[in-house]
């Protein structure tokens, strides 16, 4: 019986140890569209939108909010690498820890001073924004 055929999937934060698995397929938002990466995928980069990432391992799916980021997909080593400032699994989620970061983000955005903070500021309350959505939408 042939071994079912994965990619391997590495994501690298500032903050964590790079997590790496080897899925069925993934499900990632980038500027132009939502695609979907499957083994033998051709080599890409892409920039990636503060969204839901969504992996499946086994037949079973998880899902993480991504901060943005960058999408790195080698065809060579039917391998992919997601580059993201922030992500969070779904199930690591509590919709009480969402709420307070939305709280502290929509805060920050209104002490915004100069153009650059409220750019920053804006950006933060979308992650925010989308780490709620992945607690409300994707819990187990």
């Amino acid at each position: 019986m042939a071994q079912k055929k994965t990619i391997h999937l590495r994501i690298v934060t500032p903050s964590k140890s790079p997590v790496e698995m080897d899925a069925d397929m993934f499900l990632v938002q980038t500027n132009g569209a939502q695609i979907a990466i499957l083994p033998y995928h051709m080599s890409m980069l892409a920039n990636v939108d503060i969204s839901v990432l969504t992996v499946v391992i086994d037949g079973q799916e998880s899902h993480y909010a991504v901060g943005g980021g960058a999408l790195r997909v080698d065809s060579e080593t039917d391998s992919a690498t997601l580059l993201v400032p922030s992500i969070v699994a779904a199930k690591d989620i509590t919709i009480e820890q969402a709420r307070e970061q939305e709280a502290l983000a929509r805060q920050k955005l209104e002490r915004a001073a100069s153009n650059e903070e409220h750019r920053e500021a804006q950006r933060e309350l979308l992650r925010a924004l989308n780490v709620v959505d992945v607690s409300q939408n994707f819990k187990i």
